[in-house]
């Protein structure tokens, strides 16, 4: 017959003498290594190694293209590029977004009368108007293995202060006979 527990008691014969823990003021960077070193190995004694990803750097300037999983190695000691202060590319603010959109996504637009876009439509978002925080960032890359993209990357914010990675792709534009997609699309979003 099921019950409910209604008292638990805990009793102890002998206390195992240990260390206390860590409680210093101000971790060291090594003291914090070694915690995510700890995270890791669990996640993947839980998950199986495959199944814990980092992203890697790959020499692309594709978007889409210049990163790629890989399993989480044991950690190492990581140096800052040569020339770098330590710790300055933390303090700089983010670019281009951590995360994108597995796919980009085709924006709506509108025709506006002034041509603060060079002539291009506004971009919508949930049918509102973007507006664009940046100046373009042009990425022309991809001949060389048949899956070229030129496009105009900008960040946008939406009416609601939402910040957006957009960019308007410039083949069908440059092709002439529509033979890239063209228009706006969003490609990611900001934390």
């Amino acid at each position: 017959m099921a019950a409910p527990t209604l008292e638990l008691s805990l009793h102890c014969d002998h206390a195992l003498p240990g260390a206390p823990p860590n409680a210093e003021l101000f971790p060291t960077p090594t003291d914090e290594r070694e915690g995510l070193t700890r995270l890791v190995e669990r996640l993947q004694a839980r998950l199986g190694p495959e199944q814990v990803v980092q992203l890697v750097l790959r020499p692309d300037h594709r978007v889409e293209c210049e990163t790629r999983q890989q399993p989480v190695q044991p950690a190492a000691p990581q140096r800052p590029p040569m020339g770098a202060a330590p710790g300055s590319a933390e303090r700089l603010p983010p670019s281009r977004p951590a995360w994108l959109l597995p796919q980009p996504e085709p924006l709506a637009t509108v025709r506006v009368a002034t041509g603060g876009m060079g002539g291009r439509p506004a971009p919508l978002w949930h049918g509102r108007p973007l507006r664009l925080l940046s100046a373009p960032e042009r990425i022309e890359a991809g001949w060389w293995d048949g899956l070229p993209v030129r496009r105009d990357y900008h960040v946008a914010e939406g009416e609601d202060g939402r910040l957006l990675w957009i960019f308007f792709d410039l083949l069908a534009k440059a092709e002439g006979q529509g033979g890239g997609r063209g228009g706006w699309y969003l490609h990611g979003h900001f934390a």
